[in-house]
Formats: C-alpha cells, structure tokens, sequence
C-alpha cells in the first residue's frame, strides 16, 4: 500500500517529507560541556570487536536508560517519517493494519501502520515493550497522534533531543515530546519543543546524508523548581557512524496513539554508503528513532533512522544518516544557541514503490 510516499513518518500537510556514507573517524574531543552534571566529551564508536559489544539490554524493564536517583549525576555528553495528514486518516490506517501485528509478534493493541508487506526469510522480528525514559513519540503541534520517535541526548545545558530532520515542519516549535510513552501514559510528562536545529547542508539540499536534527525543550516545573528533561529521565551520549557489525538497539514508535513502543537489537550492516539494519516491521513513525550502542562509558546514540529513503522503503530495512562531523556541528551550534533552523516542505522519499 503505498502511504503519501513513505513508511517512516508522518506530517501535517503542507510539511516536509519523511529514510551512511563511508564512516569516517572524528577526533571529537573538542567538545567537552561543563556544567552540574559529570563533563563527558563526544565519542566515535569502536568497531565491534570494542569492549561492550555484543551486549542485549532488557528493554522490557527499561534498564539501561532508568532516571538519575537523587543527587546521581547524569553524562553530558554520553528516533517520523512525514508530516501527519489528519488524526483521523491515520486512525484508519492504523485499525485498517492492525490485523497483520500477530504475525509480527506485536500485540493486538499495538497501532502499527504500513506492516503489511512480508520480510525475507530469517529477518529479525522487534518485540513490544513498555518503554525506556530517554525515548518517546513525538506529536505534532495540535495533534494526539504521534508521528515520530524522539531521544533525548546528553548535553551541557539539559534540554536537547535528537531526530530525524525530515520529521520536522517549520520551525518546530509546538511539537511535544513524551519519555517513555505506553498505554497512552507518560509518565515522565510531555515536554514542549521551543526550537530546532539542522544542517545547513539539509535546508539547502534536503541531502539524505544530513537527515538529523537537534530540538530543544523548555524547561519544566517540579517539586517547586525548573527542572531540564535531561535531569528527569536521563540521557543517551552522542556519538558517531557504527562500524558494520556494530549490534544496536533501537527503540520506536509506529505511528499512533494509546499504544506501546517496540524494540530490537540488530548488526548494523552499510548499503550505498549508509549504515543500516534488518528487523521488522520498523513502519511509519519510527523515524527519529535513536541507534543505541552500548559501550565502556554507556548508552551512546549512532544513528537515528532517517537518511536514505527517510529510512527506508520497506519495514524490514532501516537507514540512518552517517554521523559525523557534520552532526557535531550542528550539535554544537545547538549547544551555544545559535540561530534556529526553520525546516523546508515536503519532499518525496524516492522510493519507487513502497508501503
């Protein structure tokens, strides 16, 4: 069935459209954030034979992404596919596939769109799972149907996310994010989305190779102070491109609402110059979501799907721009505040035939 051009995400109409390059070494020590939590710099990620490859987290708990304790400090640096049509319109599509979930092992309630098509033989199939705090769906402006994953991502100040570009419409502001959504909960709140940030290299070019953005959110009252995201869920490191061979883990969120993430740890392989994974069904909404890499140090973010074809053009492939020094830049341009990205209109994902 072909869904407005592309599986992974979904926006409002009139936004823009939503899947590595040889991977290259970056001496990424130039950044180092200082501020009340620990001062950890940016890190490029070993190939697998790296200590802490091979390691599988028990999603289903959450562990390896719980909420700093009292007084704990928290790494400073340590996942829609396109904009949403109208909530309705997806409602439909998500109870018109939600027949073919048994067959991916997904629950029934799970609102999946676009898991209708079969995947090779021996493809890996995600599990649902009740969430992880640093991970949610990201809603748009008005909207109680998310339509992309979001992470958070560590930083100095607190308050960065990281997604994929073509997710965003505008200047972004308005869209909502909520950490470790399930069941309609969310449990560590709905933050609001007060800027963004992207390539330069994006907004000229839409180039697949610069599909990444940085959103930040405003701060939130509680127990009486301003608290940053960062400091209430946790945070994942930013790092680089995954060596082929690379096991991550990647948490999303299929276009919906009331429902459940789902998970799964693959090898990262490289097609056409980017990095990419087999698992199923990865479908619409899952773009943004973060390529997690459990290293010495932690959880480090390598990838996010996104990138070639925003994606993919099937749910058992998945994409990621290659991270880089490309991204560290604009990661750091979103650190010191500098002028916020307003993101083009949509743009077909050059799939030629798709979900």
């Amino acid at each position: 069935m072909m869904v407005t051009g592309h599986r992974r995400s979904r926006h409002p109409r009139g936004a823009p459209a939503g899947k590595r390059t040889r991977r290259s070494p970056v001496d990424s020590s130039w950044y180092s954030g200082r501020s009340r939590y620990r001062t950890v710099a940016v890190t490029s990620v070993p190939p697998p034979v790296a200590p802490g490859h091979g390691a599988t987290p028990d999603l289903t708990s959450g562990s390896g992404w719980s909420a700093p304790a009292s007084g704990e400090r928290v790494s400073s640096v340590d996942r829609v596919r396109r904009p949403v049509l109208t909530s309705a319109i997806l409602a439909a599509l998500a109870s018109a596939l939600a027949a073919t979930l048994a067959a991916t092992g997904l629950p029934a309630g799970a609102d999946v769109a676009g898991a209708t098509a079969t995947a090779p033989p021996g493809t890996p199939t995600a599990r649902s799972f009740a969430g992880t705090p640093t991970v949610g769906p990201l809603f748009p402006p008005g909207s109680a149907t998310h339509t992309c994953t979001a992470s958070v991502v560590a930083s100095a100040v607190g308050d960065l996310l990281i997604t994929a570009t073509h997710c965003i419409a505008g200047d972004a502001k308005g869209y909502t994010f909520s950490p470790g959504y399930h069941d309609g909960v969310a449990p560590y709140g709905s933050w609001t989305v007060v800027g963004a940030y992207a390539s330069p290299q994006w907004v000229r070019r839409r180039s697949p190779r610069f599909d990444v953005a940085f959103l930040v959110v405003a701060p939130q009252r509680r127990r009486g102070r301003l608290r940053q995201i960062q400091a209430v869920t946790g945070a994942d490191r930013l790092g680089t491109a995954p060596a082929p061979g690379t096991r991550v883990t990647v948490p999303a969120y299929p276009v919906g609402r009331d429902d459940r993430p789902l998970t799964c740890t693959a090898r990262v392989t490289e097609r056409a110059g980017y990095p990419a994974f087999d698992c199923t069904p990865y479908v619409d909404g899952t773009s943004g979501a973060p390529w997690l890499w459990r290293g010495p140090r932690g959880w480090t973010v390598v990838g996010v799907i996104g990138g070639l074809y925003q994606g993919g053009c099937e749910p058992w492939t998945s994409y990621s721009a290659p991270f880089g020094p490309d991204t560290l830049r604009t990661y750091a341009a979103t650190v010191r505040g500098a002028r916020t990205t307003t993101f083009p209109g949509p743009e077909g994902d050059g799939c030629t035939t798709g979900l």
